[in-house]
């Protein structure tokens, strides 16, 4: 019985701990009311195409950006669990909240996304969950293909980040 308490005062005190660190990394951000704006789905246009795309660029490099941390400390830690445990409570959930945000852009401006050449903005979203699946079966298997596959793929998504945001700017100027 007092096993049971144990356990459940444990994973109340985790439980707490975790939506306590949600909520204060959700209070520190610290967006412009611009920013703010875009965070709601925006309708997209010429004006506002640009700061869409910097935003996005941003929200990629930044959940890609604390998996590669998280993957790399743990690495060295050599704790495949404490990774995997890390992607599943932590960052998985904040993955899908920037999915589902640029999934319910992209219905929204479908058209527009498409005569812009911004499509590729929201495939690379797309393939996030599989570069953290990879890094969690590179560290659990020792897997150095998936490794590398993995931070080949962060890299892409970046350069494609860059590009499109360097496009966009050039249109806007030209």
């Amino acid at each position: 019985m007092t096993l049971n308490l144990t356990r459940l005062h444990r994973l109340f005190c985790n439980s707490f701990l975790i939506l306590l660190t949600l909520f204060l990394v959700s209070a520190c951000k610290q967006e412009t009311p611009e920013e703010k704006a875009m965070r709601m789905a925006p309708t997209l246009t010429e004006q506002n195409m640009r700061k869409f795309v910097s935003i996005a660029g941003k929200d990629y490099n930044n959940i890609l950006g604390q998996l590669e941390k998280a993957y790399g400390k743990y690495k060295a830690e050599n704790d495949s669990l404490g990774f995997i445990g890390y992607r599943n409570t932590q960052w998985t959930w904040e993955y899908i909240e920037l999915k589902r945000h640029y999934a319910a852009v992209l219905e929204k401006n479908r058209k527009f996304v498409a005569s812009h050449s911004l499509q590729p903005v929201f495939d690379e979203y797309e393939g996030i969950l599989h570069i953290g699946l990879d890094l969690k079966h590179a560290l659990s298997e020792g897997n150095k293909r998936r490794e590398r596959r993995a931070f080949e793929s962060i890299k892409r998504g970046k350069i494609v980040m860059a590009k499109t945001l360097l496009k966009v700017s050039q249109a806007k100027a030209g």
